[in-house]
């Protein structure tokens, strides 16, 4: 990736949840696709809550505290992802609560500025705001959770606040390969549709959680026909939407879904799409809607 600047970006299509208990690991180990035990204190993990199909209802991100498990979910799935999460509950020492104390949830960019924010948290004894390092492999990035606006109080940051660098923050998240499963896609897709692996979401060797079998079967099998790749589509041609399918030519079988979208390049903007693997190489594609676009598809460690 590029030099990444300082910035910070409103994430306000996120909500948090806090799942406490003397059977919290336990619980969502035996519900997510990663394994929750390999979780330490202070550390975040990307990870899915699959339908007993193995479709992905929603991704995930699962920080620990001390004394409880810290989800980050889209906000539009986070209600029907507490009912029916609720339901596993039975006799376990479990409790599941929104935390919409936690509003303000801002993405921040860059090693100085998340110095900052550690220092300032450390200096005013914040012990009611969450800091959490997105585990993307790069290490320059951060998500702050607190009950208040707190940036504007650090004179570095303060100056830097643009709603506006959603976009970039977006980009970045398709550079890493990181999906958030939306309204558009939820039960769509199989974690493998999306590499979820790769970012150490999907555990193989974990044990029994909800579309397990299938979703091991695929894996063991080796007979993953869609995998995640990085899409680039020149800034003078309309973006597809996220969950639009992608055919080719004369074929009313679809080849794969966007998942991602981005608009913050000059000369093209990116997206990302779970693309059938023999499929990678095309460029023309047709969307639902029968317009046609080009997208010039690469894999996601590729520059």
């Amino acid at each position: 990736m590029s030099q990444i600047d300082n910035f910070t970006s409103n994430l306000d299509t996120l909500s948090i949840i806090e799942i406490a208990g003397n059977d919290a690991t336990a619980f969502l180990q035996a519900q997510l696709t990663s394994d929750i035990t390999t979780i330490k204190i202070d550390d975040a993990q990307f990870s899915s809550w699959c339908t007993p199909q193995g479709r992905i209802i929603t991704t995930l991100l699962v920080y620990k505290n001390k004394d409880s498990y810290f989800i980050l979910l889209p906000k539009a799935l986070d209600d029907n992802f507490q009912k029916k999460i609720s339901i596993y509950i039975l006799r376990s020492k479990v409790t599941i609560n929104s935390r919409d104390d936690l509003a303000h949830i801002t993405g921040i960019s860059g090693e100085e500025f998340i110095q900052e924010i550690k220092n300032y948290l450390l200096t005013d004894n914040h012990n009611d705001a969450l800091l959490i390092e997105i585990p993307d492999g790069n290490n320059t990035r951060s998500i702050l959770a607190t009950k208040e606006p707190l940036l504007e109080k650090i004179s570095q940051i303060a100056n830097n606040i643009n709603d506006t660098y959603i976009e970039r923050w977006k980009d970045m998240d398709i550079q890493s390969g990181v999906v958030w499963i939306t309204e558009q896609t939820s039960n769509k897709l199989l974690p493998q549709d999306i590499d979820l692996e790769k970012l150490n979401a999907l555990s193989h060797n974990k044990g029994c959680y909800p579309g397990q079998e299938i979703i091991a079967r695929l894996h063991f099998r080796g007979k993953a026909k869609y995998g995640l790749y990085k899409g680039k589509i020149s800034s003078d041609q309309e973006l597809p939407t996220i969950g639009e399918r992608l055919y080719l030519q004369n074929d009313s079988a679809s080849c794969g879904m966007i998942v991602s979208v981005a608009k913050n390049n000059v000369d093209s903007n990116n997206c990302l799409a779970s693309l059938k693997h023999d499929k990678s190489d095309v460029t023309h594609f047709t969307l639902e809607d029968k317009r046609t676009i080009d997208i010039m598809f690469s894999k996601i460690n590729d520059t």
